[in-house]
């Protein structure tokens, strides 16, 4: 009996720290924000004028810039942070959906074309990928969708399930649990313009409510977001 009441005392005890350190970094994120929308404000201008300066080929340039350069595994959260800044937390997240889904078809068929020794060498010599391999042997549109809404690099997920050659039709409406995380990472670009918006601009010409309700939104999102990931990760894990 006490030593029941010791393990309860323990485990609330870990979830307090776990709590605290969670809440910890949700504080550090949302002070990087007002860091970075005061830092940032004047080449998040230059960059937004050369957009609009481009007309209708602005976007176009940001999605074939997108596409190539998360091709070679620049993080894609970097483009969605810009598109957000830039293009707004809708068109921002369309812009990153559709670029992330034609750079994913891309790797696609250049690892089915060209890599799948490779890849097999590259499973073989990184145990900790072989989830992968086993939910595109499955082929189960379930657990490929969770494989997107794992922390693993979206853009080494789609050249191992080119490699493996997984159904294209499974692995293109799997694509859709790339939603989650992009709207979460424009977010980001979006609230730090907001900020960068409100730290130079009169005070009158925003709404302090507004910007409680945006940063809020962020966090309650980001909550979201980690919680998918969480429970996407376990359940693949013993999928498997």
């Amino acid at each position: 009996m006490i030593s029941t009441k010791e393990d309860n005392k323990s485990t609330r005890s870990q979830n307090n720290y776990v709590l605290f350190w969670r809440i910890g970094a949700i504080v550090l994120i949302l002070a990087t924000i007002v860091l970075l929308g005061s830092a940032l404000r004047n080449d998040a201008e230059k960059l937004e004028e050369w957009i609009v300066a481009r007309g209708a080929w602005g976007p176009a340039a940001f999605l074939i810039i997108f596409i190539l350069l998360s091709s070679v595994f620049v993080p894609d959260t970097i483009f969605a942070i810009i598109a957000g800044t830039l293009f707004g937390l809708l068109w921002g997240t369309v812009l990153m959906f559709v670029g992330g889904v034609i750079g994913a078809i891309l790797n696609y068929f250049i690892g089915k074309r060209f890599l799948g020794h490779h890849f097999r060498v590259f499973l073989k010599n990184h145990p900790r990928f072989s989830v992968v391999k086993h939910a595109a042997e499955r082929e189960g549109i379930r657990l490929l969708l969770l494989l997107r809404m794992t922390p693993i690099n979206p853009t080494i997920v789609s050249y191992i399930l080119g490699a493996i050659r997984v159904r294209f039709s499974s692995f293109l409406v799997a694509c859709l649990g790339l939603i989650p995380t992009f709207f979460v990472e424009v977010y980001f670009g979006y609230l730090v313009k907001h900020v960068s918006v409100v730290v130079s601009g009169p005070p009158e010409t925003h709404s302090r409510l507004h910007t409680i309700i945006v940063i809020a939104g962020f966090a309650m999102c980001l909550i979201v977001l980690v919680y998918i990931t969480h429970i996407a990760r376990r359940a693949l894990l013993r999928d498997n």
